[in-house]
């Protein structure tokens, strides 16, 4: 059972048309972080077996966000927006 992410995932290399530097790193850091959000759902209100699983996905939700974190488009005041704008959906 997986919620998100496929825990065991292989990071593959980037392939893509676009180049690295030009992708949109808010984006994918914000889908990361709405990802981080309902697991954090899971942990508090889910079954054992839920609470298991979401934690273990959200080892690998954290991981992504740190890597998008570091994209030099990534820009941390904008993404405090985000997320700001994301929990206030949550609650």
């Amino acid at each position: 059972m997986a919620f998100i992410y496929d825990d065991v995932s292989v990071r593959g290399t980037y392939q893509s048309t676009t180049p690295y530097e030009d992708l949109p790193a808010l984006k994918f850091w914000g889908n990361h972080y709405r990802n981080s959000l309902e697991l954090a759902f899971y942990i508090k209100n889910g079954s054992t077996l839920e609470k298991r699983q979401a934690g273990r996905e959200l080892e690998i939700c954290e991981r992504k966000m740190k890597h998008w974190a570091r994209h030099p488009n990534y820009n941390a005041n904008e993404a405090a927006r985000i997320a700001s704008d994301l929990k206030r959906q949550w609650a």
